[in-house]
């Protein structure tokens, strides 16, 4: 699975803001530490002021690793 790239400051930007229809940008944090930004996201965005997310580069989704709550 791809993704976007995001800078923290992109993502900072981008937190909390509506790209399509009362949807709003999660971005969030890879395995690799990475800031990242579905494919879904950047290519449903209608938001003009954001249209600079559908160049930013892909990388491979780096899952972070499942874990489970101490018992």
């Amino acid at each position: 699975m791809k993704v976007r790239l995001l800078t923290p400051e992109q993502a900072a930007l981008l937190a909390g803001q509506i790209f399509k229809d009362g949807q709003f940008f999660n971005p969030m944090q890879d395995a690799n530490g990475n800031y990242i930004l579905s494919l879904q996201e950047a290519h449903q965005c209608e938001n003009e002021a954001f249209d600079w997310v559908k160049d930013l580069p892909e990388i491979p989704f780096a899952a972070p690793p499942f874990l489970l709550p101490n018992e």
